[in-house]
C-alpha cells in the first residue's frame, strides 16, 4: 500500500488554469529535436508548468506506433493518426506536450495541422553535414533515410524555423523561451 500512495503522489493541478499547448519540433534525424525537447521540458518545469515529451525515437524503441522502421510515405501516413490520438490525450493532462518527430512528409504535417489545436510547430533546420556529425544512433549509415536516399520535404510550413547550425542547445532554448512565454503572458 505504501508503494501505491507513493506512486499516486502527483502534484495537484488546477485544470481551470491549464495551458494545454502542443510544441511540435520537426527536423532531420540528429537535428537536436530530442535534446531540445528534453531541455525545454526541464525549463518549463522550473516555471512550475507540467509538461511531457513525446519522442518518436522512444515510441519506436518500445514499438508503440505501427510500422516503425518503415520510412515509406504509406507507413508515415499510417502512423500519423496514432500519434495524433496519443498527443491529444496527453494534451488534456499537461500544460505542454512537447513532440519530437521528423514531420515527414508534408501529408503527415497536414494531418497534424488539421487535428491539433493550440499547437506551435518549430522546424529545427540543420544541415545534413551537421546531422551526420551528431548521429550517435547510426541513422545516416542505414538505408531508407529521409534526406539521404529518401526525399526530405523540408517543413518550412512550420510556425517557426530556427537555423541551428551555429547555435548551442542553450542558445536554442533561450530563443524558444521567448517564443513560448510571449504566448502565455
Amino acid at each position: 500500500m505504501k508503494f501505491l500512495l507513493k506512486f499516486y503522489s502527483f502534484k495537484v493541478i488546477n485544470i481551470d488554469h491549464m495551458i494545454n499547448k502542443i510544441i511540435f519540433f520537426m527536423g532531420r534525424s540528429a537535428s537536436g529535436k530530442s535534446t531540445i525537447s528534453k531541455m525545454l521540458c526541464d525549463e518549463l518545469r522550473l516555471e512550475n508548468l507540467n509538461c511531457v515529451v513525446v519522442d518518436a525515437d522512444e515510441l519506436a524503441k518500445y514499438k508503440l506506433l505501427p510500422l516503425f522502421g518503415d520510412y515509406s510515405l504509406k507507413a508515415r501516413l499510417e502512423r500519423a493518426p496514432h500519434l495524433v490520438k496519443l498527443v491529444k490525450w496527453l494534451q488534456s493532462k499537461f500544460d505542454y506536450v512537447i513532440v519530437a518527430a521528423t514531420g515527414q512528409p508534408k501529408g503527415v504535417r497536414e494531418i497534424f495541422k488539421k487535428e491539433f489545436k493550440n499547437c506551435i510547430t518549430i522546424y529545427l533546420s540543420a544541415s545534413l553535414e551537421l546531422c551526420k556529425s551528431r548521429d550517435n544512433k547510426g541513422i545516416y549509415e542505414m538505408k531508407d533515410v529521409p534526406g539521404l536516399d529518401l526525399p526530405y520535404d523540408e517543413p518550412l510550413d512550420c510556425n517557426y524555423v530556427l537555423e541551428v547550425d551555429n547555435l548551442t542547445p542553450t542558445m536554442i532554448i533561450k530563443n524558444l523561451k521567448k517564443i513560448i512565454f510571449k504566448d502565455i503572458v
